[in-house]
């Protein structure tokens, strides 16, 4: 309810907005009158609805009077039920007792019923001398829920407290629940601000700052445009973009700034909210920002929910979009291998490995070898690409791979390292880094095309000369202290361990390369058989166009001579569609018995020796006709 100002009637401290919550502290009933009086008037000449809940030492009749000397016409407000003025036994006790949750139910229903008779909201105000000792943290709770609630609707809730009932401890209870409190000095009333309100709206204002500075900072172009297309607020990268300071750009007609244009073109995001006040988003490209860019547009509304414009975020996606295009020239590679793959004339010795294996597969493999074993491995094609790793030291991912020559050092040792091993052997070699590297063939089809790697290790009682890894740390500008200690995490490997661990890995990639060999059999068979399916339907499709269209009478017949097929030729003879012909025998067409004997006999034959069988013979058809056949 921020911004809605409303008159309080009390000079000291003016206009107050909704969700105002503040209390008095008073030592005479004069006290009560000097700020309730005047609080009571201002809410009845502004509409609001009122409820005084009074209690000793001002009474119910006594509050009256008091009132009806500001507001001479009273009696008007309280016959039409604008103000209302109760004991604290009407609202805050029920049978003597305190409860809470009833007390703040009491109150929504009050300010739901001000609201559905046309109010602008509630004011109300009591008078907290009632309240016992055994119910001052009960009341502090209740208080405090007020306090943080209170903002969310239209309410002004003044609270008065008798100053010698509270002790010390009581009033910064009391102090800390409201927002303002209200005292009398030397007979002048005094403001005093909560130190806990004082706080969050110093946290407040640190959380403005912290926004524009969130602002600023996001390096999405940011603007802020209104129902006109002007712009209303650029953030620093918004302005950069376009060459200019964030105060510049204020005021300018964003189609023209951004797209040179005297107009809003037709993809314009901006305009499609303006027409229907939803999120919108799209892709442009924009020369003039040298970019590509995904812009999302959110309505903007003031406090009466009218649509003032939009909040229009252009996040850079440049990248994005050459990533996707490096993607789909990827995708097209690896299609026109499948091709070659699934091509009956294909070789292997061209063939990728990433394109033959289940790199996430083997991934998984090898992470529950490495959790067994603690032995580092790796999967490399014969270009020293590294498909699936685990286990690898920080000397090689945070030193010898990040440095562009030790890096060229690994590369140049894993191509090397893949060279002249025979299926089901191992190659033990150390690296241009000063470590030891094993290495056994991935093959495909007698070609190789890649292999199973493990690395980088020491074995058991090698000495190592640190100074050659001090020298190296200088030499490629590495920390050295940082180096020494990434040194000393690289396992320790006995000769046993090595052997054991490859004679697995070497097991491991012959079931790799067969799995891989097996994978281009399985897709040549796939293509055949595809070759062959295509074929046989267009075969298919062939006999059925000739049959369908011959005069001449066409039928299949299965081993237990019942026709699978009869073209509509066979109408005829059999006086049935061929329908009605399909799935039965002769016989069960009531044909001529000696006849029947006579055509399965010539069936059999040709199902028993796979030859051609000609016949000749007539017969008299249902209509009454001899056909020579």
């Amino acid at each position: 309810m921020k911004g809605q100002l409303r008159k309080s009637g009390i000079d000291i401290i003016g206009d107050v907005p909704w969700g105002t919550h503040f209390c008095q502290f008073y030592q005479t009933k004069e006290d009560l009158i000097e700020i309730i009086v005047p609080y009571f008037k201002a809410g009845l000449e502004n509409n609001e609805l009122c409820l005084w809940v009074t209690s000793e030492p001002l009474k119910t009749n006594e509050a009256k009077e008091a009132l009806e000397r500001a507001v001479p016409d009273l009696k008007i407000y309280l016959d039409r039920g604008q103000i209302e003025i109760i004991p604290e036994t009407h609202f805050y006790l029920e049978e003597g007792n305190f409860d809470p949750d009833r007390v703040l139910n009491a109150g929504a229903e009050k300010l739901s019923h001000a609201i559905a008779c046309g109010y602008n909201g509630l004011r109300m105000s009591g008078n907290i001398s009632w309240l016992k000792k055994i119910d001052w943290d009960k009341f502090t709770g209740y208080e405090e829920k007020v306090d943080s609630a209170i903002g969310n609707f239209r309410i002004i809730a003044l609270c008065s407290y008798f100053l010698e009932k509270c002790s010390a401890t009581e009033i910064i209870d009391v102090v800390a629940n409201h927002q303002f409190t209200l005292i009398k000095r030397a007979g002048v009333w005094e403001q005093i601000e909560s130190p806990k309100r004082r706080k969050a709206e110093e946290a407040a204002l640190q959380a403005a700052k912290n926004w524009d500075y969130t602002f600023d900072a996001v390096p999405d172009l940011i603007a802020i445009i209104d129902t006109e297309y002007r712009i209303v607020r650029v953030n620093r990268a918004m302005a950069s973009r376009l060459g200019t300071t964030p105060e510049k750009c204020t005021g300018l007609t964003c189609y023209r700034v951004i797209h040179g244009t005297d107009e809003t073109p037709s993809f314009c995001p901006h305009r499609q909210l303006l027409m229907d006040g939803l999120e919108h988003s799209t892709e442009i490209y924009e020369e003039s920002l040298n970019g590509c860019f995904l812009v999302s547009v959110s309505p903007l509304h003031d406090s009466k929910g009218q649509l003032i414009g939009s909040i229009h975020v252009g996040r850079d996606i440049t990248e994005r979009k050459r990533a996707e295009d490096a993607l789909r020239q990827s995708e097209q590679r690896v299609r026109l291998k499948l091709e070659k793959i699934l091509s009956p004339v294909s070789e292997t010795d061209n063939f990728e490995l990433a394109e033959v294996v289940d790199v996430p597969a083997i991934q998984s493999l090898i992470d529950g070898f490495y959790k067994l074993t603690q032995v580092p491995v790796g999967l490399n094609d014969l270009k020293g690409n590294v498909l699936a790793r685990v286990g690898w030291q920080d000397i090689c991912t945070r030193f010898h791979r990040v440095h562009p020559e030790t890096c060229r050092h690994c590369i140049e040792s894993d191509i090397e390292l893949s060279k002249g091993i025979s299926p089901g052997e191992f190659k033990l070699y150390r690296c241009r880094n000063k470590m030891w590297d094993i290495a056994t063939p991935v093959m495909v089809a007698g070609q190789q095309v890649g292999s199973i790697f493990s690395g980088q290790f020491f074995f058991e009682g090698e000495p190592l000369d640190y100074e050659i890894f001090r020298s190296q740390a200088r030499q490629y500008g590495f920390n050295e202290d940082k180096y020494i200690a990434a040194l000393e995490k690289v396992p320790r490997l006995s000769r046993e361990t090595v052997d054991i661990s490859m004679a697995f890995l070497m097991g491991f990639a012959n079931i790799l390369s067969q799995l891989s060999y097996s994978n281009i059999k399985l897709a040549h068979s796939l293509a055949e058989r595809d070759t062959l399916v295509y074929a046989l339907r267009e075969s298919e499709n062939k006999f059925r166009t000739l049959a369908e269209n011959s005069p001449d009478i066409i039928s299949r017949f299965d081993r237990q001579n019942r026709h699978i097929y009869a073209n509509p030729a066979a109408a005829g003879p059999y006086g049935r569609s061929p329908e009605g012909i399909i799935g039965k025998t002769h016989s069960e067409l009531e044909m001529d018995p000696e006849k029947v004997k006579f055509w399965e006999y010539h069936h059999e034959k040709v199902f028993a020796t796979g030859k051609l069988e000609t016949m000749e013979f007539e017969y008299i058809s249902s209509q009454g006709k001899k056909i020579l056949l």
